[in-house]
């Protein structure tokens, strides 16, 4: 993340001419499985057990001799690669869990600042049949996109931990369809793979939170509660960009400023959360009432998003999680918006966008637990997954909320004033 992956490298290292070829399947990142089980909010389970999985991802110095390296200087994206892992589950078969994650490292001597990529996938199981407890994997690292799963290489065991999930609280239209709610509503659709790159694609610009050495500046952690996912991410920007904008200031801490967004947007806390219109107009309410110099609009226009994070704005994201196959809506989730990525085909037009997102992936537990996600999106703002004949209506970003800082005027402003001021004076 200033100090981040997007700014220049300054350590340089040989291409691996064996990862551009094959693929290496030598690797040091650190790398941890969840099997998820969907809560519904009063104590039990509407999915327990699930087919969908997490893989929690992390590189280390040692993976750069994984990846390639392409001089940012020359419009490259420094050291980069996509990353695949096959899983297979006892009793199953292979099973392209995630299939080619982008992963960028252009500022080698700050790895450790790099925002882990946790990205969900299918487990390749039934849902409700198996407590998967364990797995075999093979993950590798690519020079480019792969059509087909990864052959070949030793499989390496697992363990698979338990974790619980609840998630969303966002009310709207998208569409022309309405949507509530959160992932507490019902079972979800079934495990999707993650689909990242495609083959023919490959990475464009992207842009990143001025989170700071050690990412000092991101806000501290939050519990949310159940579906107050849009004060919470409301909170996160605020308090972000308290942290980084001299002129925004914020004494509270932030699960203060996040109760007065919840009053101040109307949040239906462990119902249908908080409607789109009044996460502008609370958040707008909040910033008057409090003398902050922010503009916060509403827009689907993800130019827009690039230029606010890199002009130290930020963003929020609010994603309408679909409609599966049987009509069932799935709620929808507001997020903070940590990074994005441009992903292009080999005319350099833009096909898709990653996206790294913090939220609370278990709402209502009294945690102050937070966890770093990343999705991707087709260029039309539909989520890449693996089975959309699953989804009446694919999940789909219903809207982004920017946060632009007024700038406070220059001391040289501010003088030409007092001179123009005294000129008036003594001419009158």
């Amino acid at each position: 993340m200033s100090h981040s992956h997007w700014s220049r490298a300054v350590l340089r290292a040989m291409p691996c001419f064996a990862c551009l070829l094959t693929g290496s399947s030598t690797h040091a990142a650190l790398i941890s499985f969840e099997q998820l089980n969907w809560l519904d909010g009063a104590g039990g389970y509407v999915s327990e057990n699930s087919d969908w999985g997490q893989v929690n991802l992390q590189l280390t110095a040692d993976d750069l001799t994984n990846l390639t390296f392409d001089d940012p200087v020359t419009g490259g994206v420094g050291y980069y690669g996509y990353l695949n892992l096959v899983t297979a589950v006892a009793g199953g078969g292979d099973n392209w869990a995630v299939r080619n994650l982008p992963m960028v490292v252009a500022d080698a001597a700050a790895i450790g600042d790099l925002l882990p990529s946790n990205v969900t996938f299918d487990l390749g199981v039934t849902s409700g049949s198996m407590d998967v407890t364990t797995l075999d994997y093979r993950l590798t690292f690519n020079a480019a996109p792969l059509g087909a799963v990864p052959v070949g290489g030793a499989m390496q065991t697992a363990a698979v931990a338990s974790a619980g999930v609840l998630f969303g609280g966002m009310e709207g239209m998208l569409d022309g369809e309405s949507f509530s709610g959160g992932t507490n509503i019902g079972a979800p659709a079934p495990a999707s793979h993650f689909v990242g790159a495609r083959e023919g694609e490959t990475l464009g610009d992207g842009a990143r939170g001025d989170f700071g050495e050690g990412n000092a500046n991101l806000p501290k952690p939050l519990s949310e509660e159940k579906m107050g996912c849009g004060p919470a991410s409301a909170a996160r920007s605020l308090k972000y960009l308290a942290n980084i904008h001299d002129n925004v200031s914020i004494t509270d801490d932030i699960a203060t400023v996040y109760g007065e967004l919840k009053t101040a947007m109307g949040t239906d806390i462990g119902g249908k959360g908080t409607t789109v219109a009044n996460f502008l107009a609370g958040k707008d309410k909040y910033t008057g009432d409090n003398d902050l110099p922010i503009s916060t609009e509403q827009t689907t226009d993800w130019e827009k998003v690039f230029k606010a994070i890199k002009d130290k704005g930020d963003v929020e994201m609010v994603v309408h999680m679909g409609t599966k196959a049987d009509g069932t809506d799935l709620g929808a989730h507001a997020v903070f918006v940590g990074a994005v990525r441009r992903i292009v085909d080999a005319n350099g037009k833009t096909t898709g966008y990653m996206v790294w997102i913090l939220h609370d992936k278990k709402q209502g537990d009294g945690k102050a637990e937070e966890t770093w996600g990343t999705l991707t999106f087709n260029a039309d703002g539909t989520q890449r997954v693996s089975n959309p004949d699953d989804y009446e209506k694919s999940p789909k970003v219903a809207t982004f909320q920017i946060e632009t800082v007024v700038p406070e005027p220059s001391a040289a402003l501010v003088l030409v004033a007092g001179l123009v001021l005294t000129l008036r004076r003594r001419r009158n």
